[in-house]
């Protein structure tokens, strides 16, 4: 890896060329089902062979923008030139992936595991990027996620016999809890496989062990303490990545990091998928799949900490699904090899812009843990705000002005942190006053005179004029009609509206009166009200609220609202 214009790369032989790694998992010349009548790609079989399928994919694949062979793909696929990452599946435990790292058996299995996987590649192949230790390991005890399962690995490792090493050492260590246990029982796993890796191959990277959306913070840094990459699957539904979370891994882990999985299905697609098991990130179209990779891609591509990204996976599943029964529409192409339209097109276009946009981005790495940071330039992507369904050119829609309305509306907070308001009149502006406690926050709902959803369609930005003390952070909130709690059955609005929710940027305060503009294209689907699996645009032709937020643990202070509207 190499560090250039405060940005991280991959460095490729001989000369170090610096690259984004951008690649596809499972490139393969096939797949198979349990069931041998279900539907299923024959990429091999439709290009003439697995050699001329492997030259055309490998031709395709630089054609889209795509520059990395991702994990599971063919070997084949491995020897068209293109760099490629390589995966070891070393977590052998007998009965679970994790233990009993500390018995000299599980050693011996990681090393003879290591030496049977390893043989057919060598050490000296420059196209090698590096090996990819495991996968999704089980590091709160029952998976690589939170589940109902309660026990974690310490749970686990304390019901070992007495006499077990890795019983010994629970015991010895079980008072730091159970994440701190976690992270030894990673120090270890990461030392005898970095050993067995290393003894056969000390000149490519260690890629890390594929983290399942997270994990516990003392293993992140174990892996970053070991690894040249802290790598991570990371299925974002909505493909409005929070760039907060991977800062979270660069500040635990210190290493680059490297997305290795994420994708969106559609209920549309060719192949007759279902998508009823995997990763949920279901879309209606392919449109939808097309739209959400790009804002994906161009959010985390303008991260210095961020290397690459993987897509999973090349080909759709078998209709009738795989190993697991996986059915999904992951794939770029059908199951007769051939493309889907508006993804492949919006791929190509995306990728020829990943390294430029990376290297020009003005982020800077993350200093401390929830640190305000700017977010993430958003040229091409943005929030669909569908300017053609309004007026155009679009007239100011006044919400509120308070120099004529009352100051209406209901005040809203975190009851266990006593987060007192009150919202009255007071001269031209109504007042927000509050206390707001360690909770998650409070807020005002601004109503308007005029009952019944708004259109606003055509709107491109949100103005709000306001006082607030200098260097208090506050925020707007904008809902759509159908609006309501994440755990509601339906969200259905007026007009087409699909009930969610969106939050803008914070808004800094000054001291003094101040005219706050937030371009609608900039605001972000909210995670903790409204429907989490709309359509991913503002239903601006049916808008039921605007608010004003305050986050938790801001403590006393009041802002003055003079008016807010739509331009």
């Amino acid at each position: 890896m190499v560090e250039a214009g405060g940005k991280l790369w991959f460095a490729a032989p001989p000369d170090g060329r610096r690259f984004f790694s951008m690649g596809i998992d499972c490139v393969l010349p096939g797949d198979w089902s349990p069931d041998p009548k279900s539907p299923k790609y024959h990429g091999a079989d439709v290009r003439g062979g697995e050699p001329a399928w492997a030259d055309f994919t490998a031709k395709r694949m630089t054609e889209w923008g795509f520059n990395t062979v991702g994990a599971w793909s063919a070997r084949s696929m491995e020897q068209r030139g293109m760099p490629y990452c390589a995966y070891l599946w070393l977590g052998v435990g007998a009965t679970h992936r994790l233990v009993d790292v500390w018995d000299p058996w599980y050693e011996r299995r990681v090393d003879e595991e290591a030496a049977k996987q390893m043989a057919s590649r060598s050490a000296e192949d420059p196209a090698l990027i590096g090996w990819f230790i495991d996968n999704e390991l089980p590091w709160y005890g029952a998976a690589g996620w939170r589940t109902d399962d309660p026990r974690t690995l310490l749970d686990l490792y304390l019901a070992l016999s007495r006499t077990a090493p890795g019983r010994i050492r629970a015991e010895a260590l079980k008072a730091g809890g159970a994440d701190e246990f976690a992270g030894e029982v990673a120090r270890r796993f990461l030392a005898v496989t970095a050993e067995a890796i290393r003894k056969r191959d000390p000149n490519h990277l260690l890629l890390g062990v594929r983290f399942a959306n997270g994990a516990p913070a003392p293993v992140v840094r174990a892996v970053g303490e070991a690894c040249d990459v802290v790598s991570l699957n990371w299925y974002v539904k909505d493909g409005r990545p929070d760039p907060g979370f991977l800062d979270r891994f660069w500040l635990e882990g210190r290493k680059p990091v490297l997305i290795t999985e994420y994708s969106y299905r559609a209920t549309e697609n060719r192949s007759g998928l279902g998508n009823s098991r995997g990763a949920d990130v279901t879309v209606p179209t392919q449109a939808e799949r097309a739209r959400r990779y790009t804002r994906y891609v161009e959010t985390l591509a303008a991260l210095p900490q961020t290397i690459g990204f993987h897509w999973f996976q090349y080909a759709d599943q078998p209709t009738r699904g795989r190993f697991d029964g996986e059915d999904c529409n992951y794939g770029l192409v059908d199951q007769e090899d051939e493309p889907y339209e508006p993804l492949r097109s919006a791929m190509a276009a995306m990728n020829a812009r990943v390294a430029d946009l990376h290297a020009k981005s003005p982020l800077g790495f993350p200093a401390a843990s929830g640190e305000p940071r700017p977010r993430p330039p958003l040229p091409v992507a943005g929030l669909d705000v569908l300017p053609e369904l309004g007026k155009r050119p679009f007239p100011v829609a006044v919400w509120v002005d308070y120099s004529r309305d009352a100051a209406a509306g209901p005040t809203w907070g975190d009851e266990a942190s006593r987060c007192g308001c009150a919202f009255v009149k007071r001269g031209d502006a109504a007042v927000f006053s509050f206390h707001a406690g360690p909770g998650w926050g409070c807020g005002v709902t601004l109503v308007r005179p005029v009952s019944g959803p708004a259109d606003v369609a055509g709107a491109t930005r949100l103005v709000v004029e306001a006082e607030a003390p200098a260097g208090f952070r506050f925020g707007a909130l904008l809902s759509e009609d159908g609006v309501g709690p994440r755990e509601a059955t339906s969200f259905t609005g007026s007009g087409g509206a699909d009930g969610e929710q969106y939050a803008s940027p914070d808004l800094a305060g000054t001291g003094a009166r101040e005219r706050y503009v937030v371009e609608l294209a900039r605001l972000e689907l909210s995670g903790g009200f409204g429907n989490p699996s709309g359509n991913g645009r503002l239903d601006a032709q049916a808008l039921a609220r605007v608010e004003i937020r305050v986050g938790g643990g801001r403590g006393a202070a009041e802002i003055r609202l003079f008016r807010v509207r739509f331009e």
